[in-house]
């Protein structure tokens, strides 16, 4: 009887043991499962971030030459007009100066 129950002993530790690896593999199966799920969710906020930024910049970009652009038009504006100031003032001096010759010559 004791070789009968050692024997019986020794079976449901071995179903036992067989049980209990099993149970380790699919936790750890499980438990790898949900860390790839997690890394993917990471990864895709990530790019989704990324993303997100690089279309910030890029609009950003665009806003400086936009900013750029009008500065370089302002001066040429601002160069212009000081260019026709500087005309007329040169046409007011030429003008008055032969008015004053054509005085003092008559």
């Amino acid at each position: 009887i004791e070789k009968k129950e050692r024997s019986m002993v020794d079976e449901i530790e071995r179903k036992s043991n067989s049980r209990e690896e099993a149970m380790m593999n699919e936790m750890k199966e499980e438990s790898k499962s949900r860390e790839e799920a997690m890394m993917n969710e990471i990864e895709r906020k990530s790019n989704s971030r990324e993303e997100a930024m690089m279309d910030k910049i890029e609009r950003m970009s665009n806003v400086e030459d936009a900013l750029f652009r009008e500065l370089k038009e302002s001066k040429e504006k601002l160069l212009q007009f000081e260019w026709m100031a500087v005309t007329l003032v040169c046409v007011g001096i030429s003008l008055a100066a032969f008015i004053t010759l054509r005085r003092n010559w008559t």
